[in-house]
């Protein structure tokens, strides 16, 4: 019983001292990390850090100061990143400084135009993509709505310019044809004329 004791501590001991040795390793890459102010080892040491999980004080201020050295480095790059994908308005780079400015924990509030111009870009390929239906269907009642919504979601006028032609053409045969039958079926429109269109 006492051998079976002993082993017991001993192995116990191991652990403990197995676990001091690993958080050592993990503190000196931190301070490692934060003296070479690399990024990608900043992150490595700190995913590292956060895997292990240190309890201790003195080393979650360690920890502290390389998410902070972290962000230092990073922030600068994710504004400008930001700025850039704003300027372009393309949903690829808006979405990839995005991700990267929440990667790095940029606050919110400097992410709010990206995000705003993003969602303004995203309504306008919806717009474009809900003019098509109507072209198709050469449905005026459909044609109005996307042309409305297109207007709201701020397509150009050359965006618009495609379905407002089609719609205007539409009108023509439809008030035509209300012409056509208004007079007996002797309108202006030849009926060949009509059906081409």
């Amino acid at each position: 019983e006492f051998f079976q004791l002993d082993r017991a501590l001993l192995d116990e001991g191991r652990k403990a001292l197995e676990h001091e040795e690993k958080r050592m390793e993990i503190m000196k890459g931190l301070h490692e990390a934060i003296n070479l102010r690399e990024v990608p080892r900043l992150r490595q040491a700190i995913k590292e850090a956060e895997d292990f999980g240190l309890d201790h004080a003195d080393d979650l201020a360690v920890l502290e100061e390389a998410v902070t050295t972290m962000q230092k480095e990073l922030w600068p790059q994710a504004r400008a990143g930001l700025t850039q994908a704003v300027a372009c308005r393309e949903i690829k780079k808006l979405q990839d400084a995005l991700a990267e400015a929440e990667l790095v924990g940029l606050p919110t509030e400097e992410m709010k135009p990206a995000r705003q111009i993003l969602q303004e870009e995203e309504r306008k390929v919806a717009a474009m993509e809900g003019l098509k239906e109507p072209l198709r269907l050469r449905d005026i009642a459909a044609m109005q709505a996307a042309i409305a919504e297109g207007e709201a979601a701020g397509l150009s006028a050359g965006d618009l310019e495609g379905i407002k032609h089609r719609f205007a053409e539409r009108s023509e045969v439809q008030k035509g044809a209300r012409v056509a039958g208004g007079l007996g079926g002797r309108g202006s429109l030849p009926i060949g004329r009509l059906r081409a269109l």
